[in-house]
């Protein structure tokens, strides 16, 4: 009886202290999680979704071996990673970038498996966790300084195709001239979102097919490989199109040719390239498990939670959120009341706005100031100024046109 009511008592401590935790992450990375899930209701982060999906049934379908193992704090590295954490925060609160924002995010997750439950954690839950940063747009923004040479490497092979159909054509910089139509191959045409998409892909399906080292980096490599391979071909594609229909329909017939061809066609150009690995493709079972001693009652094991990793991970937690709280940004009022703005400036005399011309969106700004100026000469400018008290996230002057 005595250990029953010990083991009820050590379970409803080992809750509160992971209640309190998450109360502590949910406060520090509160408006980071909110801006992820915005995110998800977006053209351009509505896949965040499905890669959380992913992440989660990645730890699902390994509960098994998580609930066999034993809680064994490692809080040096866990502290430190989640130390590090707290600065890459601060600084992405600090110069209003979201990337290092969501990048804390991952390494603070992982911080806290290693603080609170170990290494033997950590070795089955870093991937899900990593998985997540596929969420966000980080290995675009890691790729994007080499763009160009993703944009350049499709106009060489269309070059090439060209050549042989006798299409003429110039080329210069970014753009292909032919004779009815030009065409420009742009930063979002150099095909990086679908690698990474593709790279994604492939490592849950090795992940789920418990696919060796060796024919996971095999795979990846087919992906950045035939990325690049099948976004030259689209843009052949578009070319020869666009010649013979006298350019109407650049993308082809229903728009097929859309960067979402390299995703669909590369699947399964990778779904048969893994077929034809199948010696490689599947470690032993016996080889990915993990050893651990089995509790035969399948307790929780709360005996072995240690309360310093538990105390040192709220400290660190309460310490970034002050640190957090004490480093906002403060608003900055205007020395110059906007619309006291003169309206007279030399020779410039501000007239009706009926015929402002420029499509500007301004999202919240704290003040605004839009008129046109005429000279005595008759020459007219628009002008436009918004003011923010504080630069943050979605907030600044976007020209639609």
């Amino acid at each position: 009886m005595l250990v029953a009511n010990k083991e009820i008592r050590d379970k409803k401590i080992l809750l509160l202290q992971a209640s309190l935790i998450l109360a502590l992450f949910v406060l520090v990375y509160h408006e980071t999680i909110g801006a992820v899930i915005k995110a998800w209701f977006t053209s351009e982060g509505a896949h965040g979704i499905l890669i959380f999906g992913i992440s989660v049934y990645m730890v699902w379908i390994s509960k098994d071996k998580l609930l066999q193992l034993d809680m064994k704090p490692n809080m040096v590295p866990g502290i430190i990673l989640l130390i590090v954490s707290g600065v890459i925060l601060l600084a992405g609160k600090l110069t209003v970038t979201l990337i290092f924002q969501e990048i804390s995010l991952i390494t603070a997750l992982m911080a806290l498996v290693l603080m609170l439950l170990g290494n033997d954690y950590f070795r089955i839950l870093w991937l899900p966790i990593a998985y997540l940063s596929f969420m966000f747009p980080l290995y675009e923004k890691i790729l994007n300084p080499v763009s160009i040479y993703f944009q350049k490497s499709a106009i060489w092979i269309t070059s090439i195709v060209l050549s042989i159909l006798n299409i003429p054509y110039l080329i210069q910089d970014t753009f292909i001239y032919l004779s009815n139509i030009t065409l420009e191959v742009t930063r979002a045409c150099s095909g990086i979102t679908h690698i990474v998409a593709l790279s994604a892909l492939v490592i849950f399906w090795c992940y789920m097919n418990h696919s060796t080292k060796r024919v996971t980096a095999i795979l990846l490599f087919s992906a950045f490989v035939t990325g690049l391979i099948l976004n030259g071909f689209r843009v052949i594609i578009i070319s020869v199109w666009s010649y013979y229909s006298g350019g109407h329909f650049s993308h082809g017939p229903f728009d097929i040719f859309y960067t979402s061809f390299i995703f669909i066609a590369g699947f399964g150009l990778l779904v048969a390239a893994y077929m034809l690995m199948t010696p490689l493709k599947t470690k032993n079972p016996q080889a990915i498990s993990v050893t651990v001693p089995v509790n035969s009652d399948k307790s929780w094991r709360i005996e072995r939670f240690k309360n310093a990793s538990f105390l040192a991970t709220a400290l660190v937690l309460i310490i970034t959120f002050f640190c957090l709280f004490i480093y906002r940004p403060l608003p900055q009022e205007a020395r110059l009341y906007l619309n006291d703005f003169q309206p007279v400036l030399g020779q410039w005399e501000s007239i009706e706005m009926s015929g402002l011309q420029g499509n500007f969106k301004f999202t919240d700004a704290d003040a605004l100031v839009k008129r046109i100026y005429k000279s005595k000469d008759g020459d007219k400018v628009e002008l436009y100024i918004a003011y923010f008290k504080i630069v943050d996230e979605g907030r600044g002057i976007n020209n639609s046109d």
